[in-house]
């Protein structure tokens, strides 16, 4: 359920409270059932798992009917479905523009068409192309299978890919748990106030609706037979992306989160004072990472890739945990995680304030690109205050291909990067 209020997590929506059936039970409560393969009936079973759990989605928001299409916060309808109504409802404390099946939000309605949105969900007036899905996907209007086919756009795009990826591939508690929960609050474990939902439930619910797609039985979701082809899955075959998997001349597909992954500064009031801020690269690059769902990074699980010399001269570069490095951070990229990595701008900078005595920043790599054949990683740098610098295009890490070590400029300052550590997630 989309509402929007604030979280130290992230910017949460709150929505109205999800039904609750006449004897107290939650409306997820359902009998469980077991999917034979008997009963596939030669459906596209993981077309039939996205159906199911867009249904069972729907269970939780209270839109699992043909009215859900019309259905507003507060429980209002609109009849103009040409495009998403954009209207703000109060009822009670709370007011949204929550809208049909999936409870979409008009600032995300504007997102979906290219809009860039600042902090506080408003318009600034500025078109990104890159995320511009409603003309990409030549949806016209806010139809029943324009909704449904926005839902599979938000499971792709929003947050990561990964999220549709996990549905796939019948991972329903964890693309629940690391996604799905984040993004509608009627999804247990329950994550912004409402009514903790229990996930058995869920699942149960999911289980149900599973084995009536297979059946071929309901006809709840609009979606046309082969609907996952148009968002790159040949699913019947394999179930992997392909139309949107174009590699660059780097050989890898280009990859950008900015658009789902929030920059922040570490020249905030919430680290204390200006001393405090002046160290708080770390605990911010931290935050952006559990802002994300993912969680803090530790000294116990990176890739040192490279350290300076014991009189501080030097910068070595160990190029086997380097490879691994890149391998691992191509990975991540590409399940829309981002990843946290420490950087050498002087040698022998401050070299007591980390214990590898390298490391002087840290920054956070939201995606990959190519320029001039040669690959690059985008990072976020949150040691300036201005977001135009410190998510700029031109924050990139280049890649050494002699060495795999990562290496470049910041906008901000000037200063120069190599990457000393990997953090994983």
């Amino acid at each position: 359920l989309y509402i929007s209020t604030k979280s130290p997590i992230i910017n949460v929506d709150i929505e109205e409270k999800p039904k609750v059936l006449d004897n107290g039970r939650s409306p997820w409560k359902m009998e469980k059932s077991e999917v034979g393969k008997e009963e596939k009936n030669k459906v596209c079973e993981c077309e039939a798992r996205v159906r199911a759990y867009m249904r069972m989605l729907r269970k939780g928001e209270g839109t699992n009917t043909d009215k859900g299409y019309t259905k507003q916060y507060s429980g209002k309808h609109f009849s103009d479905m040409s495009k998403h109504p954009e209207n703000v409802i109060t009822a009670g404390k709370y007011s949204s523009s929550a809208a049909g099946a999936y409870q979409i939000m008009q600032y995300t309605w504007w997102w979906l068409n290219g809009e860039k949105i600042t902090d506080d969900n408003k318009k600034t007036g500025i078109y990104e192309k890159d995320h511009d899905y409603i003309k990409k996907y030549g949806i016209k209007d806010f139809s029943a299978e324009s909704q449904d086919k926005l839902c599979i756009i938000i499971l792709k795009y929003k947050r990561s890919q990964n999220f549709l990826n996990l549905i796939i591939d019948n991972k329903i508690q964890e693309a629940t748990e690391t996604y799905g929960s984040y993004e509608w609050a009627s999804l247990p474990p329950g994550r912004y106030g409402q009514p903790i939902q229990i996930m058995d439930e869920a699942l149960a619910e999911y289980e149900k609706c599973l084995k009536e797609e297979l059946k071929g039985t309901s006809n709840i979701i609009k979606l046309k037979k082969g609907f996952l082809k148009e968002f790159g899955y040949n699913c019947c075959e394999d179930a992997k992306p392909t139309k949107d998997s174009v590699k660059n001349n780097c050989g890898k597909t280009d990859i950008d989160l900015r658009g789902k992954i929030k920059w922040q500064t570490q020249f905030d009031a919430k680290w204390g004072d200006r001393n405090k801020q002046n160290t708080a690269c770390k605990k911010t690059c931290d935050d952006i990472l559990i802002n994300s769902g993912l969680k803090a990074t530790s000294l116990s699980n990176l890739f040192q890739t490279a350290i300076e010399n014991s009189d501080h001269t030097k910068l070595i570069i160990n190029k086997i945990v380097s490879q691994k490095a890149i391998e691992y951070l191509d990975k991540e990229l590409e399940k829309g995680h981002p990843i946290q990595a420490g950087v050498d701008h002087g040698l022998g900078y401050k070299i007591n304030n980390n214990v590898d005595h390298s490391t002087d920043h840290f920054v956070v790599i939201i995606g990959r690109g190519c320029e001039n054949n040669k690959p690059y990683y985008l990072f976020y740098d949150v040691g300036t205050g201005f977001k135009d610098k410190g998510a700029n295009n031109m924050n990139r890490l280049y890649l050494d291909v002699s060495d795999y070590s990562l290496k470049g400029k910041t906008i901000y300052n000037g200063n120069f990067y190599t990457v000393t550590q990997i953090r994983k997630n």
